[in-house]
């Protein structure tokens, strides 16, 4: 009779241990992934996103070069990658 009180004190030991695990897993896998900035030339020539802002990419900027999310330039300003800083 004693083991069998063991084995069920054990078992609801294990549940909670993997509840409070896999708990812990789904949440972490759900937090939200940190933003990359790049930067880009507000001209109205201006076709590429860069790493740095001090890019040679950058040079010809006739407006201002801007600070934006990475995801924004692809998506809102249909940028590219920079062929110098993203070799």
């Amino acid at each position: 009779m004693g083991s069998n009180v063991f084995l069920i004190v054990a078992m609801k030991r294990l549940k909670f241990f993997l509840l409070v695990v896999f708990s812990a897993l789904i949440l972490t896998s759900f937090q939200p992934q940190p933003q990359t900035y790049v930067y880009i030339c507000t001209g109205a020539k201006s076709e590429r996103y860069h790493k740095i802002n001090t890019c040679n990419g950058l040079k010809n900027c006739s407006k201002e070069i801007i600070k934006i999310t990475k995801d924004d330039a692809i998506n809102k300003y249909k940028r590219t990658p920079c062929k110098i800083c993203y070799k």
